[in-house]
């Protein structure tokens, strides 16, 4: 069971008990029910929501992106985009074996389908005897478990790689943002050529940016080799036909 901590009858529940929760508990986002379930039943409030936990406070994540541009400044390329970029990666294994087991999953229910109606195609009304009407229902209920097992593969592990990628997404944008604004504070007050509305923007619409794209960047990897695997299992079902359509 998962421990809550009550305040004035509001459950609340730190982000490292979130992590530290059973595997059931975080296969089906269990923590975030109490928050829900609140919600529900009325507005929401500062007090009612769970505190950051460490990953996700501003002075971590400005340290790790100050970090970050540290390594880069020392390795002479001095390109903040593509450290990120970097960082991003090695940071989001998980989302990414998530996005490609998510692919594959899909693959195997598309096939499975395939398989599943081929059997269903082989039922001939005009046959002249019974045993050559009856499908093989053997088979048929082999394509027809494969397909439910992928399709209970596909959804979670989808739900999950989004959840971490989201949450890379916020940890960049909380670090840049306490970034910029660390920054600010040791700029001088004159002789500076940049504005307070560069800087808001900076930190509201430029930095949100980088939290929209983090959701999908991860298929930057899982992405071309989904796009190899269903081209090699389409040549094999259909032959030399698809390979010739994808040339062209």
């Amino acid at each position: 069971m998962d421990s809550f901590t009550e305040n004035d009858g509001r459950s609340a529940m730190s982000a490292a008990t979130q992590r530290s929760a059973g595997v059931i508990s975080r296969f089906f986002f269990h923590s975030a029910y109490p928050t829900l379930k609140l919600g529900s039943q009325r507005p929401l409030k500062e007090d009612d929501l769970p505190e950051l936990g460490k990953l996700e406070s501003p002075r971590h994540n400005r340290l790790k992106i100050e970090k970050v541009w540290a390594e880069e400044v020392k390795s002479g390329r001095m390109n903040l985009g593509r450290a990120l970029l970097a960082d991003f990666i090695t940071s989001t294994w998980k989302a990414q074996l998530l996005a490609f087991v998510n692919f594959l999953a899909r693959i195997g229910q598309a096939y499975a389908l395939g398989l599943l109606m081929e059997e269903f195609g082989r039922y001939d009304s005009n046959a002249a005897s019974m045993s050559e009407k009856v499908v093989d229902a053997k088979m048929a209920y082999i394509y027809a478990g494969l397909l439910t097992v992928c399709g209970l593969i596909a959804f979670p592990s989808k739900q999950h790689c989004f959840y971490h990628s989201y949450c890379k997404g916020l940890q960049l944008k909380v670090g840049l943002i306490a970034t910029i604004y660390h920054k600010t504070l040791r700029l001088p007050s004159i002789g500076v050529d940049v504005s307070n509305g560069h800087i808001t923007n900076l930190a509201s619409n430029d930095v949100e940016r980088f939290q929209l794209t983090s959701v999908w960047a991860v298929f930057i990897i899982a992405g071309p080799i989904a796009s190899v695997l269903i081209l090699i299992v389409g040549i094999i079902v259909t032959g030399q036909h698809l390979q010739s359509d994808s040339l062209l």
